[in-house]
């Protein structure tokens, strides 16, 4: 029950920084809305955003599971994915579609590799849907291809 309550209140106050921080890079904020990003994903995993991007999926679902219930992590993971669709549409409104396609791609695997430890087929409301991701990509490499074979 505790664990719970501890999970949901970490749910909700992800879900307020996500607001400020889609509402800042509506309003073309995009320097505060990275900061933003930046300090809720070192919170979240110990690194920053850019590093995220560079270090493989195991290594991030291991961190984030390490010491931490399945579904904390899960729920974890899931934030990790919505920060980096944030940040990916935050360079596309700078103008920046490699930054954007990089972090967007990042996602999408991230959410692959989820689906491939849950029994869960429900996204939270605060990620986005594999379809989502999909939309916002072209040409995907063979490891995201066999991802989503084994995703559907």
């Amino acid at each position: 029950m505790v664990r719970q309550d501890y999970i949901i209140r970490m749910i909700e106050k992800f879900g307020e920084i996500l607001r400020e921080i889609v509402s800042k890079t509506s309003a073309e904020q995009f320097e505060e809305a990275k900061q933003d990003i930046a300090q809720t994903c070192d919170e979240l995993v110990g690194l920053g955003i850019e590093k995220v991007c560079l270090t493989a999926d195991s290594t991030l679902v291991a961190k984030l599971l390490k010491d931490r219930s399945p579904q904390e992590g899960r729920d974890r993971l899931y934030m990790l994915v919505a920060l980096l669709n944030v940040a990916g549409e935050n360079y596309l409104k700078e103008g920046l579609s490699e930054k954007h396609r990089a972090h967007v791609l990042k996602a999408l695997n991230l959410m692959l590799t989820i689906g491939g430890f849950t029994d869960e087929e429900v996204t939270p409301d605060y990620a986005p849907k594999v379809e989502h991701l999909l939309s916002q990509l072209e040409g995907l490499p063979a490891k995201t291809l066999v991802g989503l074979m084994q995703f559907y």
